[in-house]
């Protein structure tokens, strides 16, 4: 499935608003989330097989006549009315992943405060591992806002759970934060704070460190009311403690009374001045979780599904498009930057290493350049695309056994009417194993490609996929355009002639030969994953020469890779003009040079592991175009604390790709890839709270 910021579809969309931006209208942002809010319930409603005593529903027959209708849209609706009658048709919803409109968290552990942390400061991070209340290393956009004048003093928070304290870093940031059981001493009528108060401290927590959302939703509208915030942040919690408790009736109802507390806050707010036709809403969760009879009650990085989300955008700059989006794909990570955007705000810019926005959920404002690369920005660049990945109906061509691994010959589509063959080798023994995408080099060999890597052309320093797999890795070789079986289909253009017909009439077509080899690499990541050997959160990438530059590539666009090596792929665009190199067709991206060089290409894979590796005699990309491009690296890397994940290793020599640099290379995926996970992240291993069961006394544990 794909799973970037914005899909080639999303870039065009993007670019169309560009054109004709009008004047900026929001105000005002209100962030709502609803903890662990199963993406299943948002868009199909209640699922029937969990309408059942055995799902903890205390009358099932109550709750069927309630919640169940015979089609998944009256459902919903019936569920969450404000959702479907006023969001989804004034605004946008992602991640409908039943329609293949998939929203996912990017973070691996798909628990609560790591959640919070990617949708608030913009990024995953490897830190953030628990449920601990340490304070936040990382700047939300939230205290971002506050520390700008148009903002400051006008952000808060009200949250249910009594871990946002720390999770938002209060004391760091100064913005309003209440929370838990805290007392409610902020601005508003004190007759009214008194009776909150009261009810507080006599009210029997449903769950440890979680007050009712009931509570929540009163504190905000009081505060609301009297202080009048340009920036508002509500996170409610009984989704998720009802669902770790395996009531489905009390997660339901929770889920209704999300729906209308938004509801009427969004009316409330609509009375006022201030926030009439000026506030934006940014509605989300932080994690989903599995499914059946057993699975729907938990999550965490043990259920890969409950990586999956959704996200909704209602305000006056937002298209009303509904499920109808550009942006096929999405991230938790774009959530806070969109927050930012909805303001005429750029988080991304300003905090390196953060998403895009999401692509086309609000207007950019009228006259606003792209000042930055981001990965929103670098999609358009790479050209259009499909509007969506077709199915891959893979076949498998032959088999080989080769002792210690298997090797199979693989066709799968990447375009409707388009088939690339691969090499996929396969380790004996017990998986799922961590997988690599080996990309082949250029070297004028275009009677080889794929076969470079799988160790049956070329020369042995090019045989890293069949190497790879023998250190124990699924890897795939695919052909590139213009290489092994994809040359020209008429016979009539030898070699490069067909490489440069393909890159020149793509420009004519508004694409480019480098959008279509990342397209196609990202289609070989679809294929691993449906491989049942790879482990899905595992996957890497590695090539040398033009492998290198699209590992680059594919890695800065696709955040499904977790570590990544090039050897020999790349310089500056500035050292490439000086020294007039002329590699190959795909290494110049129209804009690129404008839009920031390769240094703000290798700047948004932060913080994921990235290792270049070349050699100080390379003619075709100096090193010091390397050192270059590598130094803006350092610098998002260093700003997402993860600066030992970005690392060199240079050699004296020509452009190779030696035995020692293939030996750092493996390494360097072995570390990230096949190590503990403590020391992938690190630091320690992630501890969620105790699942299930009761402990002594009313409050239930939860592994939020």
């Amino acid at each position: 499935m794909w799973r970037v910021t914005a899909s080639g579809l999303a870039a065009v969309a993007t670019a169309a608003l560009l054109l004709a931006a009008p004047a900026r209208q929001t105000e005002n942002v209100v962030l709502i989330t609803t903890d662990g809010l199963r993406w299943q319930e948002v868009f199909s409603g209640a699922e029937e097989a969990l309408l059942v005593k055995d799902a903890g529903v205390s009358d099932p027959d109550a709750l069927r006549k309630e919640f169940w209708r015979d089609s998944a849209a009256a459902r919903r609706e019936a569920l969450l009315p404000f959702l479907w009658t006023v969001l989804a048709k004034q605004g946008q919803l992602f991640g409908n992943a039943a329609q293949g409109r998939v929203a996912r968290v990017t973070n691996g552990h798909n628990f609560s405060y790591p959640g919070y942390n990617e949708l608030l400061s913009g990024r995953a991070d490897p830190r953030i591992d628990s449920n601990d209340k340490k304070p936040n290393p990382n700047v939300t956009v939230l205290e971002w806002l506050n520390g700008r004048e148009p903002y400051r003093g006008r952000v808060a928070a009200f949250c249910s759970w009594d871990v946002f304290p720390w999770i938002l870093n209060r004391e760091r940031s100064g913005i309003v934060v209440n929370a838990g059981f805290e007392p409610m001493t902020f601005a508003g009528d004190r007759d009214r704070l008194a009776v909150l108060n009261q009810v507080l401290t006599d009210t029997t927590p449903a769950a440890d460190g979680v007050r009712h959302d009931s509570l929540t939703y009163a504190a905000t509208l009081e505060y609301v009311r009297a202080a009048r915030p340009r920036v508002v942040y509500i996170s409610y919690g009984e989704t998720d403690d009802w669902a770790h408790a395996g009531r489905y009736d009390h997660y339901l109802h929770s889920a209704q009374r999300f729906d209308r507390f938004t509801r009427q806050l969004w009316d409330a707010m609509q009375g006022i001045d201030q926030y009439r036709g000026k506030t934006t809403f940014v509605i989300t969760t932080d994690h989903g979780r599995g499914s059946g009879l057993t699975g729907w009650k938990s999550h965490g990085e043990k259920i890969p599904e409950s990586e999956n989300i959704w996200i909704g955008v209602l305000g006056p700059d937002t298209p009303a498009l509904g499920e109808s989006t550009p942006a096929t794909a999405v991230t938790q990570s774009q959530v806070a930057p969109t927050v930012a955007a909805a303001l005429g705000e750029n988080f991304a810019q300003a905090v390196p290493g953060v998403a895009a926005p999401i692509a086309g959920a609000v207007r950019p404002a009228a006259g606003s350049p792209e000042v930055r690369l981001d990965r929103a920005r670098l999609l358009e660049l790479l050209g259009r695309t499909p509007p969506a990945p077709p199915p891959l109906a893979p076949k498998r061509v032959e088999t080989v056994d080769l002792g210690d691994v298997v090797r199979e010959k693989v066709t799968y589509a990447v375009e409707a009417d388009e088939r690339v063959p691969a090499f996929v080798f396969i380790p004996k023994g017990t998986g799922p194993f961590p997988a690599v995408l080996c990309h082949h080099q250029h070297g004028g060999e275009f009677h080889v490609g794929k076969d470079g890597p799988a160790g049956l052309g070329s020369t042995p320093d090019q045989h890293y996929a069949l190497e790879l797999a023998r250190r124990g890795y699924v890897t795939i070789a695919p052909d590139a355009l213009a290489f092994g079986e994809r040359q020209d289909p008429t016979g009539k253009l030898k070699k490069g002639e067909y490489e440069r017909f393909e890159a020149l009439h793509r420009i004519t077509e508004g694409k480019s030969l480098q959008g279509k080899y990342v397209w196609d690499a990202r289609r070989a990541l679809d294929y691993l994953e449906t491989r049942t050997e790879v482990d899905r959160a595992r996957i890497g990438m590695i090539g040398h020469s033009l492998g290198g530059q699209e590992t680059l590539f594919t890695t800065a666009a696709d955040t499904r890779i977790q570590a990544a090596v090039s050897s020999c792929g790349f310089a500056s665009l500035r050292v490439l003009e000086r020294d007039h190199i002329l590699h190959n067709f795909a290494l110049f991206v129209p804009g690129l040079a404008e839009a920031g060089d390769y240094g703000a290409v290798l700047a948004l894979i932060a913080p994921r592991p990235f290792l270049v590796a070349a050699r100080s005699q390379d003619p075709i990309f100096p090193l010091d175009g390397i050192e270059e491009t590598v130094a803006t690296g350092r610098a998002a890397f260093a700003a997402a604390g993860a600066s030992d994940r970005l690392d060199t290793f240079y050699e004296p020599g020509p452009h190779q790709f030696s035995p020692a640099m293939r030996e750092a290379a493996y390494a360097w995926l072995d570390r990230w890839l096949k190590a503990p996970k403590r020391e992938r992240a690190a630091t320690s291993r992630a501890r969620p709270a105790p699942p299930g069961g009761r402990r002594s006394g009313p409050s239930r544990p939860r592994t939020r």
